[in-house]
Parts: C-alpha cells; structure tokens; sequence
C-alpha cells in the first residue's frame, strides 16, 4: 500500500504506523465512566471507505489522516489534521482535492535527489569556505 505523505509525497506503508480511527468523538473529561467505557473500547468494525490517522515514523514524523478502503486497501487521499476534510470543503463551497494523477507523481518524484528523498536548494550565502572550521573541531 501506498500512502501520499502531504509532506514527503508518496511512501510505502512500511514508513508508516497506524494510531487508530479518526472520526472517534470522545466525551466530555467530566462525562461519566460509561460514557468512556463506550467511546474507548465499544467501536465498530468498519468494512469500506474509512478516515485514520496515521504517523510518518521513517519520514517527516508527522500525523496525517487517511483516507482509505479497509476491504481494498486503496487509498483516496491524506491531508495534516489541520487542514479541513472533503466534508469541511463541501461546507465551505471548495471542491474535495482529488487524487493525483500518475502524470503528476511522475514529475514531482523526478525532483528529488535519486534516493526519494526531497532536498531543499542550499540557501545564498550558506556555503563552507575553504580553511573554515567545522563542528566536529579540528
């Protein structure tokens, strides 16, 4: 599986960790017990289309929510979780993002540096001159 990182672009799930649903409504912190019990351990079992939060552990580390199929494994988008969801957009009279097209991934993925991984240009001025110490010493 293949998940579009809003920050990296598009990685392998391997560099990914699954934390769980995100449309889960908790209680109130002064709700009773059993309203915890429920929204803690009494959750449904989705089969289909489906929102999740996952982290980029061997990428930019950052938590982002998935959109997914749980039955097919595809993936229809993700997004940081500050930014609003195809439902928001529809509220606010924005088209949902759509997914990228192989056209698109193609072109992004031809700039980064050979190893798939995205390197910002150096910044003017920033470069080492000779017989200027390092930070290692010596």
């Amino acid at each position: 599986m293949r998940i579009p990182c809003p920050i990296c672009g598009i990685r392998d799930s391997g560099e990914f960790t699954y934390c769980g649903d995100a449309t889960v409504k908790y209680p109130a912190l002064d709700a009773d017990q059993d309203a915890w019990y429920e929204a803690v351990f009494e959750r449904r079992n989705p089969s289909g289309p489906h929102t999740e939060y996952w982290h980029h552990t061997a990428g930019c580390r950052r938590y982002i929510i998935v959109e997914r199929d749980t039955r097919t494994h595809e993936v229809f988008g993700a997004r940081l979780p500050h930014e609003p969801g195809p439902d928001e957009q529809a509220k606010q009279g924005k088209a949902p993002r759509r997914k990228p097209s192989p056209k698109r991934v193609a072109q992004t993925s031809t700039k980064n540096s050979g190893n798939g991984v995205a390197r910002p240009a150096p910044k003017a001025g920033t470069r080492r001159r000779p017989g200027s110490k390092t930070r290692g010493g010596a």
